[in-house]
């Protein structure tokens, strides 16, 4: 396994001009296919110099432009034809996130976010039109929004949610290496993790966003998780207690004059994640706090 290469995939867009950066705990994958998946991620993405964080070394991090192409390269990899693959939940939910701030911030309210988290069903007009394009093309560098947006993800190792398909390393000692900073570390383990924050941090200080969305690394009370560890440490952020209405931790820091709002969350809808109404409640604070407006929420 090219496990160097995998580390430095930071992920999908268009990572310079982002102002959205969508992390996730970890990249899906179809664990039957995972030789695939592994070596289109390490070959066949981010091959060209255009997508490295460093021009001079693609393994300081580097990204492809267009997530839509995944599941199409892993099949040619795999030798089977392309398939209709049911489009993830951080696209799906994203997705409603930016089109309500874009609108909040054109209108100067938030009165019509809730028409943005209505079931599919319930999406009417111009919602479901808006909706619908950008499902196309969120994640790539011709994106229909005013805020651009990047998926990346804070572990390196791809997998089926809940599952473990790798024997090269103990899953307990992983997680806690990525999970929990305060549990007791594998040396090798925490040096793989030591440059995947490393590459991160360097793409946030030369690249800064206005938003980072992070999903499903969140420990819930527990204020020694890796991730928070990670933004107090590179950019010394301060965060929130965890609020119990939205089951989220608020954060933010100022790095080189840019001031960046950190969401600390749980993973989107399956098994316990985000709802639809939690993620309406969720987008109104983020409004309120890039506008300084006085927040509502119980904390």
């Amino acid at each position: 396994m090219e496990l160097d290469y995998l580390n430095a995939f930071l992920g999908y867009g268009d990572f310079r001009n982002a102002d959205f950066l969508l992390l996730s705990k970890h990249e899906g994958a179809n664990n039957n296919l995972l030789s695939s998946e592994i070596k289109v991620r390490t070959d066949r993405f981010g091959v060209e110099e255009e997508y490295w964080l460093d021009k001079n070394n693609r393994l300081n991090g580097y990204w492809h432009p267009d997530v839509r192409q995944v599941h199409k390269f892993v099949n040619q990899e795999a030798g089977l034809s392309p398939e209709n693959v049911r489009t993830a939940f951080v696209v799906l939910y994203p997705a409603r996130v930016l089109l309500a701030l874009e609108e909040a911030f054109e209108k100067n309210s938030i009165e019509n976010i809730d028409n943005w988290f209505k079931r599919n069903e319930q999406l009417k007009g111009e919602y479901a039109d808006r909706y619908k394009e950008l499902l196309e093309n969120i994640y790539t560098y011709n994106q229909s929004t005013n805020w651009k947006a990047a998926l990346a993800h804070y572990q390196p190792l791809p997998r089926k949610s809940g599952t473990w398909p790798y024997s090269e390393f103990n899953k307990e000692k992983y997680e806690n290496v990525f999970g929990k900073a305060a549990k007791p570390e594998d040396p090798y383990i925490l040096k793989l993790k030591k440059n995947r924050e490393e590459i991160l941090a360097n793409l946030l200080k030369n690249y800064p966003k206005k938003v980072i969305f992070s999903t499903g690394n969140i420990n819930k009370e527990d204020d020694t998780d890796a991730l928070r560890e990670f933004f107090r440490r590179e950019f010394n952020a301060s965060f929130d207690s965890f609020n119990h209405e939205l089951r989220t931790v608020f954060g933010e820091y100022e790095y080189n004059g840019t001031k960046t709002l950190i969401v600390h969350t749980h993973a989107f809808a399956n098994g316990g994640g985000l709802k639809l109404n939690e993620l309406c409640m969720i987008t109104k604070e983020i409004y309120r706090r890039l506008i300084k407006e006085p927040t509502t929420i119980v904390k």
